[in-house]
């Protein structure tokens, strides 16, 4: 059993449920082959790997310029006295 999730918008998501063997049979008579061969699905992360790596690039970009701006400011009161 295949299912397929949808996301339309933030509230809609749509879910189709298929069988593997009737979905084989649907690409071979759309493709018109003789023999289908067998169809495999696997999960892919790439994209959750992707936002993960995206969200620890920008915290340690937001942690270096919040550091840039305490020593700034350290400096700048280190000057004053």
């Amino acid at each position: 059993m295949l299912s397929v999730v949808a996301y339309i918008d933030d509230a809609d998501v749509v879910v189709y449920t298929i069988d593997a063997q009737r979905l084989r049979m649907m690409l071979g008579k759309r493709i018109r082959l003789r023999l289908t061969p067998e169809i495999r699905f696997y999960y892919d992360n790439t994209l959750v790997e992707g936002m993960r790596m995206s969200n620890l690039v920008s915290e340690v970009v937001n942690e270096d310029k919040r550091k840039q701006q305490d020593s700034g400011r350290e400096e700048d009161q280190a000057g004053e006295e």
